[in-house]
Parts: structure tokens; C-alpha cells; sequence
């Protein structure tokens, strides 16, 4: 059966008119996808948007600057590759297909971004649109050319390299998040509750044995990096009124 995969996976207004879209993968409708995931989210008072890219392998480059011209202002570099061969260098800008300029944007990113993810990632960072949080992303950014073979097979040949609009090479190096969050933070951990103390008749004090084991706070199940960029998320639009 054909099967088929969407790339936005949730699209809702989280709390205080904050918008979260998760995008899992740049496929060739993602562009399409993602205006309508946000239309509908203006549509019910978003004023803010927080981008998951998590986990996201990357895809198409076309969609990665499909998407990325949502965002960012016309003739605005947003990816270049450079190859050994000068001729095969290419610099892709934006065409001004710009819908929503103005709104406060965080990136999620972590470890399983990757590809066309962080060509966005990078984008954004570059370009000062938002603040990328998370974990340095995965540094897959190699151009690969297919070269048929007289067998009717193929060969898939790295011939050139990603780079962000500032110069730094995707490959091997990611994009480093500006504010750096693990996806789970051991030191939210609540310390277990004071020992309590009850007054004897010779006026010591004696730790009274405690039946219960001390409760931590649950971190199973939570998701630590979002809960920063949300927080975050309001830190900004209260400095911005």
C-alpha cells in the first residue's frame, strides 16, 4: 500500500497564544503543509511560534529554502555549497516569498536533526530570525550526485558541502544551538524534604524516622526542552511590549 507520511506531525497553540508546530521531514509538499499548519494557528490568535525540528533526517533542499522563505527577508542567503570545483559552487537566497516576518521564533533542535533541518536551523541562527534551543544537531551536510553505471545501477558520489549564510560548514559540525538545553535536566530533580525535628523532654531535638520515601519530582515523560523554549517564548514577548 502507499503510504503517506505528512510532514507537519502536530500543529496547536500551546498556552499564551504560542504557537508549536512539529516538522518531522522536508518532503515535496512540506512548504504547502507548513503555510496551512499556520494559517490555521493565526487563526486562532497565534502571536508566537516555537519550530520543532527534533529527530527531523532532512529531505528535500528544495523544501529546506521552501520553508525557509517563510521566514526569512527577501535576498537573504539561505544556504550555500561549495565543491573542489569552483564552477559547481552554488548560493541560494531568498525570493521574498516572505508570509510571516514578524512574529518571536524558536527552533527546537537535538541530535537527530539532520540535513535539510539544519540547513534551516542555520538559516534562521544567521540570519538573527530566532533563537535555535537544544542540542547541537547531527552535521550531515554533504551535496551527493548520482552517476549511473552501465549495469543500470548507480553510484551516489559526496560531491560538495553545505554551509550556513555565515560561512560555517554544516558537516561534522552541526549547528551549535544558542541556548543549549539537554532534553532532560537531572538538575530539576526536587531534593527529598528536610528531616523533621521534634522537641524532646530533655530539650535536644531528635530526627523523627520518616515512613515515606522522599519524593523527586517526575521527570519521566517530561519534555525539558520544550518547557525551556516556552518559558523562554514568554521571557520574549514581555521584553518586546
Amino acid at each position: 500500500a502507499n503510504i503517506k507520511i505528512n510532514s507537519i506531525k502536530d500543529a496547536y497553540i500551546i498556552e499564551g497564544k504560542i504557537g508549536y508546530i512539529r516538522l518531522v521531514e522536508f518532503q515535496e509538499k512540506c512548504a504547502r503543509e507548513l503555510e496551512a499548519a499556520l494559517k490555521k494557528l493565526e487563526g486562532e490568535g497565534m502571536d508566537a511560534l516555537i519550530l520543532d525540528l527534533r529527530n527531523n533526517p532532512g529531505g528535500l533542499l528544495e523544501s529546506a529554502i521552501d520553508v525557509s522563505e517563510k521566514f526569512i527577508p527577501k535576498d537573504e542567503i539561505i544556504v550555500s555549497t561549495k565543491s573542489r570545483l569552483s564552477a559547481q559552487n552554488a548560493m541560494y537566497r531568498s525570493k521574498g516569498v516572505l508570509t510571516h516576518p514578524s512574529w518571536p521564533l524558536i527552533v527546537l533542535v537535538n541530535e537527530g536533526s539532520a540535513s535539510a533541518a539544519e540547513i534551516l536551523a542555520g538559516a534562521i541562527q544567521d540570519n538573527k530570525r530566532g533563537v535555535i534551543l537544544g542540542a547541537r544537531t547531527f552535521g550531515k551536510g554533504s551535496v551527493q550526485t548520482v552517476i549511473p553505471l552501465k549495469d543500470n545501477s548507480a553510484l551516489r558520489l559526496t560531491t560538495a558541502s553545505y554551509f550556513t549564510p555565515s560561512g560555517k560548514s554544516i558537516s561534522n559540525h552541526g549547528v551549535i544551538p544558542d541556548v543549549a538545553v539537554d532534553a532532560e535536566d537531572l538538575k530539576d530533580r526536587k531534593k527529598p524534604s528536610s528531616d523533621i525535628f521534634d522537641n524532646i523532654d530533655n530539650g535536644k531535638k531528635e530526627v523523627k524516622s520518616q515512613t515515606k520515601t522522599p519524593k523527586f519530582k517526575e521527570v519521566a515523560g517530561r519534555d525539558n526542552q520544550l518547557e525551556r523554549a516556552i518559558d523562554l517564548m514568554k521571557a520574549i514577548k514581555v521584553y518586546r511590549k
